[in-house]
Parts: structure tokens; sequence; C-alpha cells
């Protein structure tokens, strides 16, 4: 998912307020036909300009960098390539929900067969970009094993705390020297600021996904993906900025 479409950006415009804020679409949308490592290459370069594009513009930004679902895999591979866009230039990544951990299985998502006036166009990219799965285990080994060297004090990584059935909760860990804060309430004054590890935020059993409306006919694990409530989308968007101040 990009923080266009899903409501990121106009929340983090809206109520944070950064200088700078420019969405990059890293997901297989543009890209489920172009072959997998070249799809990859070309997001992570954009990523890439987009920070040479804020540099340009202010004397020693506080960079940060959100990624959600799939785009938080990118941002992850992204944060660990070897170029001139490295992790000196990050203060804070933020990784939500994403299929990171390279020892889970994530398969392509499956959706349920949808009445015809249901506009289907934005989901079968997501069906049509299984390549990228496939490939995704050894990238994510050669990001966890790049993550060892670096370090793990820049990352904040998001985990849903209810069934997931696009990325399992499993998955949206690293391996590697992290915090576990779970959540049991709205109560962020836990996530500090970076003591030499990452922090994995799980969220509570409660935050999930809306139900009404045309959303009731998807399974509640997709519905949790990729149709976040309002007290959801409130949180994250506290998580990242509790994140960003810590």
């Amino acid at each position: 998912m990009d923080g266009e479409n899903d409501g990121i950006e106009k929340e983090l415009r809206e109520k944070v307020q950064p200088r700078y804020l420019k969405t990059v679409a890293p997901t297989p949308i543009s890209s489920a036909m172009e072959h997998t490592s070249r799809a990859v290459e070309r997001l992570v370069l954009m990523i890439r300009d987009v920070v040479r594009d804020i540099e340009s513009q202010f004397d020693e930004p506080n960079l940060f960098i959100v990624g959600r679902s799939f785009a938080a895999y990118v941002a992850h591979l992204a944060l660990i390539a070897d170029n001139e866009f490295s992790l000196k230039k990050v203060s804070r990544a933020i990784l939500i929900e994403g299929p990171l951990h390279p020892e889970v299985l994530v398969e392509p998502p499956k959706f349920p067969v949808l009445p015809p006036f249901f506009p289907q166009l934005p989901f079968l990219p997501l069906t049509a970009c299984g390549a990228h799965y496939k490939l995704r285990p050894e990238l994510a080994q050669e990001a966890a094993n790049r993550l060892q060297e670096l370090g793990t004090s820049h990352l904040v990584l998001v985990q849903g705390g209810c069934e997931d059935s696009i990325v399992p909760v499993e998955a949206q860990t690293l391996p590697g020297d992290f915090e576990t804060i779970e959540l049991s309430n709205d109560d962020l004054s836990r996530i500090h600021p970076a003591n030499g590890q990452g922090i994995i935020v799980k969220l509570p059993p409660h935050i999930g996904g809306r139900s009404g409306g045309i959303r009731r006919i998807f399974p509640v694990g997709l519905r949790n993906h990729l149709f976040w409530s309002k007290a959801k989308m409130e949180m994250i968007r506290r998580i990242i900025e509790r994140a960003a101040d810590s």
C-alpha cells in the first residue's frame, strides 16, 4: 500500500504537518509485470532521489522514512542499500506491518470473488505479483544480514496485534537486537529514544480494520491489513509522531 491512497499521507500532512512530505509508491501495484529485481531496484532509486531532493532544499534535514506493508519491505531494502543513501541520513525508519522477516513465509494475498459492481482494479495487481514474493526471502535475508553489521537503533517496527491474512504477524518483525513493546491501550509513553537497539511496537488486539459497509464481505484478517479503522489510523499516526520525537 502507498501513503497517498491508504490515508497515511493525509493523516500526517493534516495532523503532524512536517516541513516536507513526499510519498513514493513502492508497491507491486505499478510494477506487477516488471522483473522483481528491477522493480525493487527502481523503487530504491526513487527513494534515494527523494532524499537528494530534500537535502537540496534543507540544511542537515531530520529525515524520517515511513513504510507500510510491502512499502515497509522496500524501505528496509533502501535503508541497507550500499550507496550514498544510507542509514546515516535517516533519523528513524518506521516500518508498519511489513513482510520483513526472511524466515516467515509470506504468500501473495488471495481475495474473495467480489460482486460485479465492486471496483476490483485496486486489488488485481496484488494478485499478479507472485514473482515479488518468490524473491522476497532472498532479498530479506540479505537485508537482515546487512542489518547485523549496521545495527537496529534507527528502526521502529509496528507489528499488528490481531489476525492478518496478507502479512502474517510473525513476518512483521526482524531478527536482531530489538526491544518489544506490547501496547494494551493508547499509552505510548513507553516508546522511548533509541538506546542502541531497535523497537518493535505491537498494537493492542482490539486495534484492527473497518467492518462496515461493503468491507464486511472480506475476511477479518484481510480487513485488518487493508482497511484501517479510525482508531488504528490514529494510533499509527501517534506512534509515528512519538518515534520521530524520541
